[in-house]
Formats: C-alpha cells, structure tokens, sequence
C-alpha cells in the first residue's frame, strides 16, 4: 500500500496526481491477473468516477527478456476517463528460456570465415498469414513471447494459430522449437525448427540477402512434405553488408539506417565544416 495518503485517503494502492496538484485514488488494493494470456496487475476499489463507475488502473506486464528494466509507459488518456492503464515491460513477465537460447550468439561462420549474426531479429515477432485463414507468428533465435492473444507454447519460434478453434487454449500450436544458431545449405542461410509435438509440421526459415530490407515480415512459401517453408529477407543475410539499425525494445519496432552508412557527410557552419561517415 502507499505510504502517504491519497486525495485524504489512507490504504491506498494506486493514485493519480494531476498537474493541477489535485489527487485522485484509482484502487484500494491490486490483483495479479492472467486473462487470454496477458499477465496484469488490476487495481479497483478507486473513489467513485461518473456514471456509477469508480476509478480503476491497470497494469499490463509485457515480456522482454533484456536484464535492464524499462520505466513504466503510460497509454495516453483523456481528463474525463474513468479507467487508466500502463505497460510495464520486465522479464519476470517471460516464461523460462530453453537452455540452448539462453546465451546463444544465433551466428554461423561459412568456408571463407565470415560471420553471419541474426541476433538483431531476436527481437522481432512477425504476424505471417498462411493463406488460409490462419496465421503464424514467426521469430528468429528466441522464441515468441507468451502474451495476450499469443499463448504459444514453451520454446516455440514458429507458432501456428487456427483461428478457426473457438477453444482459445487449443488454438496455438508450436510448429518449430527455437534454432539457437543458423546453418548453411547449399549457399543459403537456413534454421531447421522442430515442432516440439511430435506432428508432421516442422518449419525452415530460408534468409535472402536484401540491403534495401527494413523492417521486413517473413513470408510464408508452402508446405513440402512434413516442412513449412518461409523467406525472410534481410540485410543480415548479407556477406558484404551495411547494416546500421537498432531495435525500440517496448515496440519492436526497427530503426534501419542502413542505407546511410558507407558515405560520407559534410556540414557547414559559418567558417567550419565538419565531415563525418
């Protein structure tokens, strides 16, 4: 519970300070909740809102797998609503990793010595549909993250959804447990995935050489026997490569500044110039 009191009121466990000074007590007390996989903390018991509601908080807890905590994101909100949310990005929102990804560098060297290192997409998950009316979620060298609406099983790097089980609990399936490290067929950059099921649906990931590829999804080719085949184009898969990016942990998003590396740059101010590449 909170140490000082809110708005004059003592026990609280969630409140709100406006900017005006005022206070407003969104919860008496918080439960941990786990609803169609998103882990939150749901604060109730807030003072009386409008309409017959009371002021409420919750707190969702999303997965991510970095050792350095993230502050606590706020979604924005209006001055007249009554039920106020947060994202709260931690690792102990993760399930356990399988050891063979727990420090895995995801690389491979080929014949001449060059190193291919895919580590940088560990932190993308893609939305891949497979043509019919399903969809897959798709990561490379760690697996997807168990979340709200993504209740993949333990380890799984490519997770089939069948939208059409209306049971949400045997909608998800694992049709390929996470490759720590690539392999190199015929040339090409691949990762063999296993479903863990013991079913006649594994999955490969075939990774294209493309320099001008941002933040591009894999896409889903077809199935050859018992293998559901995809392409993921990226400029990682490149031997001769430019690659300059970053990832927004709490977004996923990927910053791609590829395509101005190598060159170099010329500022001028007054009587200085400055080059820099």
């Amino acid at each position: 519970h909170l140490k000082n009191p809110c708005n004059g009121i003592s026990g609280g466990a969630a409140c709100l300070k406006r900017n005006n000074n005022t206070q407003v007590l969104l919860g008496r007390e918080s439960k941990l909740q786990l609803t169609d996989g998103r882990l939150h903390f749901n604060f109730t018991g807030g003072e009386p809102c409008r309409n017959g509601r009371n002021y409420s908080l919750d707190i969702i807890l999303m997965c991510s797998y970095e050792s350095v905590p993230e502050p606590l994101s706020v979604i924005p909100y209006s001055a007249d609503q009554c039920g106020y949310f947060m994202f709260w990005t931690t690792n102990l929102a993760c399930a356990p990793l399988p050891d063979r990804v727990k420090t895995n560098e995801c690389a491979v060297k080929d014949e001449s010595g060059y190193t291919f290192n895919l580590l940088p997409l560990s932190h993308l998950r893609y939305h891949v549909a497979d043509r019919n009316g399903s969809h897959f979620f798709v990561t490379a060298c760690k697996p997807v993250h168990y979340g709200h609406m993504t209740m993949c099983p333990p380890g799984s790097s490519v997770c089939f959804v069948n939208n059409t089980e209306t049971d949400y609990r045997k909608r998800y399936h694992d049709y390929g447990q996470t490759d720590p490290n690539p392999t190199i067929e015929n040339g090409k950059l691949v990762m063999n995935m296993v479903s863990s099921e013991g079913t006649c649906q594994n999955a490969k990931i075939i990774f294209e050489c493309d320099q001008t590829a941002e933040e591009e999804a894999p896409e889903y080719v077809a199935k050859e026997g018992c293998v559901h085949l995809f392409e993921w184009r990226t400029p990682l898969a490149c031997k001769e490569k430019k690659f300059c990016a970053v990832v927004d942990p709490s977004s996923g998003i990927l910053f791609n500044m590829s395509s101005l590396a190598g060159k170099s740059y010329i500022v001028k101010e007054g009587d200085k110039s400055y080059e820099f590449g």
